[in-house]
């Protein structure tokens, strides 16, 4: 990739407006906090006392100490208050890890004495592993996922929970039931905090606003970087940066309040889990790829390569084993994380060093980042207390990388603008030679495709009668019984009578006239009836080929050709005569034999032949003598004053 020198004027605005974002994004996370002095009110055997504590002027109260507990069971509030001399103190808060105990269920209680009955106040759950249900002086306030002794009824949720309790009598008794059957780390990972409800209610109206900004943006981001890499697979870059923000999208959407769940309502804790897990594994590995793959003639760090292996190990054990197993590598995929971390450091210190284009934008965004993910992990591992500022880092971060995909991008369209211009002339040019030859090609195309259309016609139509021509109908019919041996079909072959004689005696264009005839009469037996084919045989002859029909439908459809054809009148001019009249003979063959076309024809063929013979037997001798057409409508040509021909 070619590097450009970094504008000092657009670098100072930059580093301006993300100093004011910074400056910005601290008084929101600290707005909101006690201004008062800290006080610890550590619980001793089950009970703390608030006197001293003052919820409007005082900070959040987390409710750590010693707590009582039941081990391995879920106990309802009055079986707790009947059970009380049984429970055993408790280190509050309380984690299932080895070598502690493994257990999937436990009640806690925790009795408050001298509570402040002028303000109403909330408590903030952090993320329970990995369900609970809360109780306060027997009633039950709150539910995160469902608690229950049995692995086929738990289920478990994401994210941190705000709980509006109202005022609360001077003693209130907290009971909280919590099971774990998904989760290595079980149980209750950091403090329950009671402060006012105006407060908790302020800190979660601004963290979602935050979090769901910055998950929206990350999601977008990534959707518009794959599908550019789409566009152009060459610059890898884009590939690495859009899993980042996918994969900071999922995280952050998993943890903190956990703003899938507020967004979609449910989010099932299985699919979130596994995203914070991902998050762990890939998402600092993908960021050094992106260094990697953004300045490759200046890091050719192999150690990213194991880098990749590694994080793709363990994707693929986060994705294929239960939640048991890859949660109990927590410890060990931190340790890759901080490992992963000190590589980008020194990734992009070395570019610093060098003094790469646009270097100093990426590390701006990359250090807010740096610090919101090392400070939510410190506060993740109980090193020190805080609010989270992972939401803040990542909208940093991408607000900064923004701006330094929008300064490359400018410099290459830049360098394309002069590119462009010096082909401008030449593209002008080859336009309008293209131009005169496609009006060329497609005067030529057109006169092709009209004799194309023209041949077409000619290969499947008859010229006269405009009906199918007898090698196009071998050719479909042949195909039709070939697919459809088992359906029913007949072919009726109509042959005109006496027309050797018509054509002797009115002269050709009349006996074309009498084709046409027939060819409309077929085509109109043929009318809405897709299965039905008529075509031209031969010169007096024509096939008509019925689809779906037994012998019996197909000898009416014969005799109501013959009647049909035997009611028109052909009208006669300059020989002194007003119409005569012409006859058909039918054959019809059916496929019950399980014949072939031409066999089927054959048959058709004989039958016209034996029709004929045995409406020339039924005739009279002797000329001028009509024959009535319920004798079979033989083949007698007759005028319309019944005068034979």
């Amino acid at each position: 990739m070619l590097q450009f020198r970094m504008d000092r004027g657009l670098l100072s605005s930059f580093c301006y407006v993300s100093l004011m974002l910074i400056i910005f994004a601290s008084v929101i996370v600290s707005a909101g906090s006690g201004s008062g002095r800290p006080l610890a009110f550590p619980a001793a055997m089950g009970e703390t006392t608030l006197t001293f504590w003052y919820p409007d002027s005082s900070d959040p109260l987390p409710l750590d100490g010693e707590w009582m507990g039941f081990p391995d069971q879920l106990l309802s509030p009055a079986e707790v208050e009947d059970n009380l001399h049984y429970s055993l103190p408790v280190l509050f808060p309380d984690i299932w890890q080895p070598p502690g105990p493994r257990r999937h269920m436990m009640t806690y209680t925790l009795l408050l004495k001298k509570v402040p009955q002028q303000t109403e106040l909330a408590l903030f759950v952090p993320e329970i592993k990995n369900s609970f249900r809360l109780f306060v002086n027997g009633r039950e306030v709150f539910n995160g996922g469902y608690a229950s002794a049995s692995v086929d009824h738990a289920r478990g949720y994401s994210g941190d929970r705000i709980v509006s309790l109202g005022k609360l009598p001077p003693e209130t008794r907290l009971v909280l039931q919590v099971s774990n059957y998904g989760h290595a780390r079980g149980g209750v990972h950091s403090p329950i905090i009671l402060a006012t409800d105006d407060e908790w209610q302020s800190y979660y109206q601004k963290n979602i606003l935050i979090e769901g900004v910055v998950i929206c943006l990350a999601i977008l981001a990534g959707i518009l970087l794959l599908t550019e890499f789409l566009l152009i697979p060459d610059h890898k870059e884009l590939l690495w940066i859009g899993l980042f923000a996918l994969v900071l999208a999922g995280y952050t959407g998993t943890t903190g309040l956990g703003s899938f769940s507020t967004l979609f309502g449910y989010f099932p804790w299985p699919l979130a889990v596994r995203l914070e897990y991902i998050g762990f594994a890939t998402a600092i590995p993908l960021f050094a790829n992106w260094l990697q793959s953004l300045y490759r003639q200046d890091i050719k760090f192999r150690i990213v390569k194991y880098l990749n292996w590694a994080a793709a190990s363990f994707l693929i054990f986060i994705l294929l084993t239960p939640s048991e197993l890859f949660t109990g590598l927590l410890h060990l995929l931190l340790l890759f994380m901080t490992f992963c971390l000190l590589t980008s450091v020194w990734m992009m210190t070395m570019l610093f060093i060098r003094n790469r284009a646009g270097v100093r934008i990426l590390i701006f965004g990359a250090f807010a980042l740096m610090t919101g993910i090392s400070h939510d992990l410190s506060v993740f591992l109980g090193l020190w207390q805080g609010d989270d500022l992972l939401g803040v880092g990542i909208l940093i971060f991408l607000v900064s990388q923004i701006g330094f995909l929008t300064y490359y991008r400018t410099q290459e369209q830049i360098r394309m603008l002069d590119f462009n211009r010096s082909l401008q002339n030449r593209v002008l040019e080859t336009e309008k030679l293209a131009y005169t030859r496609k009006a060329e090609l497609e005067n030529k195309m057109h006169e092709l495709e009209i004799k194309k259309q023209e041949y077409q016609r000619l290969i499947t139509e008859d010229e006269l009668t405009g009906l199918m021509n007898r090698h196009c109908f071998f050719e479909q019919i042949g195909r039709r019984i070939e697919r459809n041996r088992r359906v029913s079909h007949a072919i009726v072959m109509i042959d005109v009578d006496r027309f050797k004689q018509i054509c002797d005696h009115y002269g050709r264009d009349l006996a074309d006239l009498v084709l046409k005839k027939v060819a409309r009469q077929l085509v109109q037996e043929a009318e809405g009836r897709f299965d039905w084919i008529p075509a031209r045989y031969g010169s007096d002859e024509f096939i008509f080929w019925l689809g779906g029909v037994d012998a019996d439908q197909a000898a009416q459809v014969a005799r109501r050709i013959q009647t049909n054809i035997s009611r028109l009148k052909m009208p006669v001019s300059g020989r002194g005569e007003d119409a005569f009249r012409f006859t058909v003979s039918t054959g019809v063959a059916t496929n019950a034999q399980g014949q072939n076309l031409d066999q089927l024809l054959a048959r058709a063929s004989d039958a016209v032949h034996q029709q004929r013979k045995q409406s020339q037997k039924k005739k009279h001798p002797g000329m001028g003598q009509e024959v009535s057409l319920s004798d079979h409508l033989n083949t007698t040509l007759f005028h319309q004053k019944g005068d034979s021909v």
